[in-house]
């Protein structure tokens, strides 16, 4: 009987070869665009997810009105990572990134350009996944002018040879750098791509005690079960606490009398995992994407027409499981 259908199917098909081949071809497009389209969301709604605590680190982030001009960064003060560490015990830790640039690498036998570079606090390791290949995680910046090195970096540097202990010159900083680790290459999906993490033990600035400038990104890991929002209504006292006498000792005005003048600066808290689809501030590390494209993709109203289809419907349907399964 099976046999029967199959070449009856087989026959009409021969019949009726141009609308067999334009109904194939259509039925093969829409599977291949939804099989794309799912592996696109799949991939947004993944950025920054593969972090072991990801769902316990935010991001601080600085918003001011000054004069009437909009300030929205996400970098912020050297001082504020040891501050929130101190201050408020939900804070289990806190770490700070800082972009270096492209500068140009020499090794004792060649020059690389094109490399980024960023500078990290010694318990970044501790704080994001970012698996080693050789060297100490925990110790591998914990000493001035030392660098980590991606996996690709190290090949392109060093080839097959050792490069622990190894020295690098970077344009502009006086100091050789020692290799003192090698990890795996961050993962596309990442708010943040670097070839090099030197150490910032050794950069001046970040020993300052200035909450006037901000130039560094700045991560905190909270307790579990902690809820971000219940810290980020105390950030308010900390601005105060730090920014008010700085402020007073520069401009001779009181934080009170600045902010009664419409002005108003402020500390507030992003998910890690937000960062991609849902940051709108003035420079970020990486471009940024855009949350609307995806619920247009994945349909996500449930009352959407495109949910109502058979393909649609099950696409949706998987991609709203898969986003309910990743970390919160």
């Amino acid at each position: 009987m099976r046999y029967h259908y199959f070449t009856v199917v087989c026959r009409s098909l021969w019949r009726n070869k141009t609308f067999s081949v334009i109904n194939i071809s259509g039925l093969a497009i829409g599977m291949a665009t939804c099989l794309l389209i799912l592996l696109y969301v799949q991939y947004e709604l993944g950025y920054d997810r593969y972090h072991e605590k990801a769902g316990r680190i935010v991001r601080v982030t600085f918003r001011g009105t000054v004069q009437g001009e909009k300030t929205n960064e996400a970098s912020v003060m050297p001082p504020v990572a040891q501050a929130m560490k101190a201050d408020y015990p939900e804070v289990e830790a806190a770490t700070r990134l800082r972009e270096a640039g492209r500068p140009i690498i020499s090794t004792a036998e060649k020059i690389f350009r094109d490399n980024k570079v960023a500078y990290a606090d010694a318990n970044f390791f501790d704080v994001f996944t970012l698996p080693f290949l050789r060297g100490d995680a925990k110790t591998a910046l914990a000493h001035p002018n030392t660098v980590v090195l991606s996996k690709t970096t190290t090949q392109k540097f060093f080839g097959g040879e050792d490069p622990m202990g190894k020295g690098l010159h970077l344009q502009g900083w006086a100091a050789p750098l020692t290799v003192t680790g090698v990890m795996q290459d961050i993962p596309s999906n990442s708010h943040f791509q670097f070839d090099l993490l030197a150490s910032m033990s050794g950069l001046p600035d970040a020993q300052s005690n200035s909450w006037m400038t901000s130039n560094y990104f700045t991560y905190l890991v909270l307790t579990k079960g902690h809820d971000y929002k219940q810290l980020e209504v105390k950030l308010p006292q900390t601005v105060k606490k730090y920014i008010g006498p700085q402020m007073q000792q520069a401009m001779g005005m009181t934080f009170s009398a600045f902010r009664s003048q419409g002005n108003d600066l402020s500390l507030l808290l992003q998910p890690l995992t937000d960062i991609h689809l849902y940051s709108n501030f003035n420079y970020d590390m990486t471009p940024t994407g855009n949350a609307q494209y995806i619920y247009i993709f994945a349909a996500n109203h449930p009352d959407s027409w495109l949910r109502k289809s058979s393909c649609w419907g099950v696409f949706c349907s998987y991609c709203l499981r898969w986003r309910s399964n990743v970390h919160p």
